[in-house]
C-alpha cells in the first residue's frame, strides 16, 4: 500500500502496488474496473521466464532420459547377463530392473508433456492480458 507522501512521483510506485484512494463526499463514486492490466514490461518478463522454464524442462528430460539410457546399457552387460542366468532369482531381478527402466522412461515422457502442456497454458493465458 502506498501513502500519500509518495503519491508525489508515480515513477516511484512499483507496478502492482495497491494505492488506497479515499471516498471523499463531494466525489462520485467511480464505475468501472479498479485495477490496470499488467504492464508490458512485466508480461514480457513473464513470457521470458516461461521460455526459461520450457529449456530447464527440456534439460532436465534429455539428462533422466541420457541417465535412464545409461543405465539401461548397463543392465545390458555381458558379464552381468551372464552372471545372473547362473541364479534364476538375479535373472528374475534383471528382468525386473530392466521393466522399471522402461516404464520410467514412459513415465517422464508422460511427465514432460504434462509440463510443457502446463506451460503452453500459461503461455495462451499471458497473451490474452491486457497490456
Amino acid at each position: 500500500m502506498v501513502n500519500q507522501g509518495h503519491l508525489g512521483d508515480l515513477t516511484k510506485v512499483k507496478p502492482g502496488t495497491l494505492i488506497v484512494i479515499p471516498e471523499l463526499s463531494d466525489v462520485p463514486n467511480l464505475r468501472g474496473p479498479q485495477t490496470t492490466g499488467a504492464g508490458s514490461d512485466a508480461v514480457g518478463q513473464l513470457k521470458l521466464a516461461l521460455e526459461d522454464l520450457m529449456g530447464a524442462i527440456d534439460r532436465a528430460a534429455k539428462s533422466g532420459a541420457e541417465d535412464l539410457a545409461a543405465q539401461t546399457e548397463a543392465l545390458k552387460d555381458r558379464e552381468l547377463r551372464d552372471l545372473a542366468a547362473q541364479s534364476p532369482e538375479a535373472k528374475e531381478q534383471l528382468g525386473k530392473l530392466t521393466e522399471t527402466l522402461k516404464n520410467r522412461a514412459k513415465e517422464l515422457k508422460t511427465e514432460v508433456g504434462v509440463q510443457k502442456e502446463g506451460l503452453k497454458q500459461l503461455q495462451d493465458a499471458l497473451e490474452k492480458l491486457p497490456v
